[in-house]
C-alpha cells in the first residue's frame, strides 16, 4: 500500500505539474488567440476607414482625407505585421496574400489621390468608380473574414483541449491523497481563472465585431453621403456625365440629356438620337481618343426645348489594370449661358474699343492734348508731348514750372475758377514753344469722385493757330474728315460683323480682328504720313508684307512703276493684301520654304486706261478652291472691287492661287503729283 501510495503520490503529483504546464500553455494560446482576433479586426476596420477617407479626398478634393490615408496606411500594416508574427504558421499563406492586397490597395488608393489633387479629379472619379466593386477588396475582407473564423476554430479546439485536460486533471486528483487535495484544489481555481479569461475574450471579441459594424454603418453612411454630394453638384453644375464601351455604346450616363430619357439613351450610340450635323463632330472626336488614346475636347450645338443651347464636351480614355483601353467616360457641359456672356463681352469690348480707337484718332486728327491736374493744380497725367515738352516733364509740375509768368497766372485763375465753382471754363492762350508761337484753345472741366466732390480737372489742348485764317479750309477738312471717319467706321463695323460670324471663341475673335485693324492701321498709317494725299504702290506692298520683309526680292518679287494711289484706293488695296498675306501663311505659298509670290502691277497707256494689280503665287500646296468662304474671300472677291468700282477674278490653279483685280486709272497719279481732292491738314 505505500509502495500504492507513493505511486499514486508520484502519478498525481506528475499529474499536477502536467496540468499546470498543460493550463499555463492553454491560457498563453488562448490570450494569443485573442490578440490576434483584435489585431484582425483592427485591420479590417482600417482598410474600411482608409476605403472612405479615398472615396471623400478624390469626390470632395479633402486634403484632410488623403492625409488620413496616409496615416491609416501605417496602422493597418502594423495591425498586419502582428497578425504575420504571432498567427498559426497554418495561416501564413493567407496573411501574405491579405499583405499583398493590402499593399496594392494602398498604392492605388495614392495614386488616385494624387491624380485628383493634380486638377484631373475627373479621371480620378471615375476610376474611383470602376474600382468601387474591384475583386482585390472583396478577396482582402474574404481573406479577413477566413482568417477570424480560422482564428475561432483554434479557440474551440483550444478551449476542447483544456476540458479534455481539465476531466483527466479531476481524474488524477481524485486519487491523490489528502495531501494533495489543497494543491488540485489550487489547480482546479487555476483552470476556472483560465475558463473566466476565455470568456472575457470571447466578450471582447464580441464587442470589437459590434464595434467593426459600427465602423461599417460609419463609413457606409458617409459614403452615401459622398455619392449624394457628387451628384447634387454634378446637377447644380449643370454637368452630364457618360461612360461609353470601346463600341461607343452608351453604359452610364447621370440623367437625362437633350431631351432624351436616360434609360433610352444607355445602350445606343450618338448617331441614333443626336441630330447628323452634331454626330459628324462627336464620332470622329471618339473615334479618335479611342484610336490614340488621348482626351479631346470639342463643341457643338444642339436644338433642345427653349431654343439651341451649346455644349463642351471631354471626353477621355478608360483604361484598366494592364494598361489597355476598355472604353470611354466624358462629361457633357452647358455652355449656352456662358457664350452668351461672350457674346455680349465680345459686343462691349467691341464698342469700348471703337471708342477708344475714335477717341485716338480724334486726338491725333485734331491735334489735341489731353491733360489731367489734382486739386492743387499740378499735373497728373497728359496724353502726348505738347508741341516741344516732353508729357513725362509735366507730371508733379503745375503752369508756373512750366510756362512763363503771365501765361501762367491766366491758367491758373482758369482752372482754379472751375475747382471753386465747379463749371467748365475755356479760353484761348498764346503760347510761345521754341521761340514759334502759337495759340492753343484749352477746355477745362471738374473730374469728380463716384459721390459727386471735385478731387480735379481734366482739360484739353487745341492749336488754333491759323484757325482765323483759314477757317474756310478748316471746314472743307472737317467734312473731309467726317466722311472718311464714316467710311473707316463703315469698314470697321464690317470687318467686325464678318470676323464674328465665323470666329469659334472670342480669343478666336480677338485675334483675327485684331489683325485685320493692324492691317488697316498700316494703310492709315502711310495715309497720314503723307497727309492723306495717298500713298506709293510699292511702299504700301511693303507694309503690308512687313512681317516677310526679309523675303522680298528673293521669294517675293515686285515688278511694276511705282504711281502712287489715292486714300480710297490705298486703305482697300491696304485690307486685301493683308487678307492675302494672311491667307497665304497660313496655307499657301508662303507656309512653305520654296513657296513664292510675284506682285506686278501696270497702268493703261491713257487717261480712260485701267489699273491692274496681280498677287500670283506659286510652288506652295496644292491649291484646291475653298469649300467655306469667309470674311477674307469677300474682301478680296467683293468688297474691295465694289469700293474701287473695279473688277476682281479669282483662280484656284493647282500649281497656285492668283487674284487680279482692275480698276479704273482715277485711282492713281505719277509719283509727285498734286492730289485730285482736298488733303487732310495734320496742323
Amino acid at each position: 500500500m505505500a509502495i500504492f501510495a507513493v505511486a499514486v503520490l508520484v502519478a498525481a503529483a506528475v499529474a499536477a505539474m502536467l496540468a499546470v504546464l498543460n493550463t499555463d500553455r492553454i491560457a498563453t494560446l488562448s490570450m494569443r488567440a485573442a490578440d490576434i482576433r483584435e489585431n484582425a479586426y483592427q485591420l479590417e476596420s482600417t482598410f474600411a476607414a482608409i476605403i472612405s477617407a479615398e472615396t471623400s479626398a478624390i469626390m470632395l478634393g479633402d486634403d484632410a482625407q488623403a492625409l488620413r490615408i496616409r496615416d491609416l496606411a501605417p496602422q493597418a500594416k502594423a495591425a498586419l505585421a502582428t497578425l504575420e508574427a504571432r498567427a498559426d504558421p497554418a495561416q501564413k499563406d493567407r496573411l501574405e496574400r491579405i499583405g499583398a492586397l493590402l499593399e496594392r490597395r494602398l498604392a492605388e488608393a495614392d495614386r488616385l489621390v494624387r491624380l485628383a489633387q493634380a486638377g484631373e479629379r475627373e479621371q480620378a472619379s471615375a476610376e474611383l468608380r470602376q474600382a468601387s466593386g474591384r475583386a482585390e477588396e472583396a478577396e482582402l475582407r474574404s481573406n479577413v473574414l477566413a482568417f477570424i473564423d480560422g482564428n475561432r476554430s483554434d479557440i474551440a479546439r483550444l478551449e476542447q483541449g483544456y476540458r479534455s485536460a481539465a476531466r483527466r486533471q479531476l481524474f488524477l486528483s481524485g486519487l491523490a491523497t489528502l495531501a494533495i487535495l489543497l494543491f488540485a484544489v489550487h489547480q482546479i481555481v487555476s483552470a476556472y481563472r483560465a475558463l473566466g479569461d476565455a470568456a472575457r475574450n470571447r466578450e471582447g471579441l464580441r464587442q470589437a465585431n459590434e464595434r467593426l459594424e459600427e465602423d461599417v454603418s460609419v463609413r457606409t453612411r458617409e459614403l452615401a453621403g459622398t455619392v449624394q454630394r457628387f451628384e447634387v453638384a454634378l446637377r447644380a453644375a449643370d454637368v452630364v456625365v457618360f461612360t461609353q464601351d470601346v463600341n461607343r455604346i452608351f453604359t452610364w450616363i447621370s440623367r437625362d440629356v437633350f431631351g432624351y430619357a436616360r434609360d433610352k439613351i444607355i445602350g445606343s450610340r450618338e448617331e441614333d438620337f443626336l441630330p447628323a450635323e452634331v454626330a459628324a463632330i462627336v464620332i470622329p472626336a471618339k473615334t479618335s481618343v479611342l484610336e490614340t488614346g488621348k482626351a479631346r475636347d470639342y463643341q457643338y450645338s444642339v436644338d433642345v426645348s427653349g431654343g439651341r443651347r451649346w455644349f463642351r464636351v471631354r471626353t477621355e480614355p478608360v483604361v484598366d489594370e494592364a494598361g489597355q483601353l476598355t472604353g470611354l467616360i466624358g462629361a457633357i457641359i452647358d455652355l449656352t449661358g456662358e457664350r452668351q456672356v461672350q457674346q455680349q463681352l465680345a459686343q462691349v469690348s467691341d464698342e469700348l474699343r471703337t471708342t477708344v480707337q475714335r477717341f485716338q484718332v480724334a486726338l491725333k486728327g485734331a491735334d489735341i492734348t489731353v491733360f489731367a491736374q489734382g486739386p492743387d493744380l499740378r499735373y497728373s497725367w497728359m496724353s502726348r508731348d505738347f508741341h516741344g515738352r516732353i508729357a513725362a516733364d509735366f507730371v508733379g509740375r503745375t503752369d508756373a514750372d512750366v510756362f512763363p509768368a503771365d501765361l501762367s497766372r491766366k491758367l491758373t485763375e482758369m482752372k482754379q475758377g472751375v475747382l471753386d465753382l465747379g463749371e467748365p471754363a475755356a479760353g484761348e492762350f498764346r503760347v510761345a514753344v521754341g521761340g514759334v508761337e502759337t495759340w492753343q484753345l484749352v477746355r477745362v472741366e471738374p473730374q469728380r469722385d463716384a459721390r459727386g466732390g471735385i478731387v480735379g480737372i481734366l482739360g484739353a489742348s487745341v492749336d488754333v493757330t491759323d484757325r482765323r485764317q483759314r477757317e474756310t479750309h478748316n471746314r472743307i477738312l472737317l467734312r473731309e474728315l467726317t466722311h472718311r471717319t464714316k467710311n473707316l467706321l463703315a469698314v470697321v463695323q464690317a470687318m467686325a460683323r464678318q470676323t464674328l460670324t465665323t470666329s469659334v471663341s472670342a480669343r478666336d475673335f480677338e485675334a483675327r480682328f485684331s489683325g485685320r485693324l493692324q492691317g488697316l492701321a498700316s494703310s492709315l498709317d502711310i495715309l497720314v504720313n503723307e497727309n492723306w494725299q495717298g500713298a506709293s504702290v510699292s511702299e504700301l506692298v511693303r507694309t503690308q508684307l512687313s512681317h516677310w520683309r526679309d523675303l522680298i526680292g528673293s521669294r517675293i518679287r515686285l515688278t511694276g512703276e511705282d504711281v502712287r494711289f489715292e486714300p480710297e484706293a490705298a486703305q482697300n488695296i491696304g485690307l486685301a493684301l493683308h487678307e492675302l498675306s494672311t491667307n497665304s501663311a497660313k496655307y499657301g505659298a508662303l507656309s512653305t520654304p520654296g513657296g513664292s509670290i510675284e506682285i506686278a502691277w501696270s497702268a493703261g497707256p491713257d487717261a480712260d486706261g485701267r489699273f491692274v494689280f496681280t498677287w500670283r503665287e506659286r510652288n506652295g500646296p496644292r491649291v484646291e478652291p475653298p469649300r467655306h468662304k469667309g470674311f477674307g474671300h469677300a474682301v478680296i472677291e467683293r468688297l474691295v472691287p465694289r469700293a474701287l468700282n473695279g473688277r476682281a477674278q479669282l483662280a484656284y490653279d493647282p500649281e497656285g492661287f492668283s487674284w487680279t483685280i482692275d480698276i479704273p486709272a482715277s485711282h492713281i497719279r505719277p509719283l509727285g503729283a498734286e492730289p485730285s481732292a482736298p488733303k487732310v491738314w495734320a496742323g
